[in-house]
């Protein structure tokens, strides 16, 4: 693949533009009326960083914040890959809702097989199911709670070129914290009842494959 800017064809240098900032050598913006534009990368290693938005739809009765994500995964071929990925939030009481609780800090990890659906085109839309871990901490307190749940996720990439892609993806998380903490040195213990901790969350990528 060409290097750089300086061979591409004229009608190319739009994507240029747009992309040139986050492009590394060696993966310049492919032509897609080219047999190599045609084809983009999924198998082996890939990255992707995020940031959006988490929506608790539980009674927790806490703020929509911003999230932040990393995530690693494994392309097996061109449609099936696995996403090992971890999240971040910090949520402040919502107030509307009559809650006196204190800001929490939510954190997760989370293992997800992805499916794409269309891999030849430039924009490929996918879903995803997995098993995620998650904590909510108390910021003043450290009281603490965890627990776990299973993910789903539908989004799409935006290829702008053979290895680099945009993407937006919406996540639902159906989320039981099972266990709680009293401080930052106490041990988890099993809560007499599960806490419901769903959430939803809008996410949007930029990944290298």
């Amino acid at each position: 693949m060409r290097a750089g800017l300086s061979g591409l064809s004229t009608r190319c240098i739009a994507h240029s533009a747009l992309v040139g900032l986050l492009l590394v050598p060696g993966f310049a913006v492919a032509d897609p009326g080219t047999a190599e534009g045609r084809h983009y990368s999924h198998r082996g290693m890939k990255a992707a960083m995020a940031i959006g938005s988490l929506h608790n739809t539980s009674k927790l009765n806490l703020s929509d914040a911003g999230m932040f994500g990393l995530r690693v995964g494994y392309g097996f071929d061109d449609r099936l890959s696995l996403w090992l990925g971890a999240s971040g939030s910090d949520h402040d009481p919502d107030r509307g809702l009559g809650a006196n609780s204190e800001a929490q800090n939510l954190g997760g990890l989370n293992l997800a097989v992805q499916y794409r659906f269309l891999p030849e085109e430039r924009v490929q839309p996918y879903g995803t199911i997995g098993i995620g871990a998650y904590s909510m901490e108390e910021e003043s307190t450290h009281d603490a709670m965890s627990g776990g749940g299973f993910t789903f996720g539908v989004g799409a990439d935006w290829f702008v070129s053979r290895r680099v892609a945009f993407g937006a993806e919406l996540e639902y998380r159906n989320v039981s914290y099972t266990h709680e903490r009293v401080g930052e040195k106490g041990k988890f213990k099993e809560r007499e009842q599960a806490l419901d901790g769903d959430a939803m969350g809008l996410l949007f990528s930029i990944s290298l494959q």
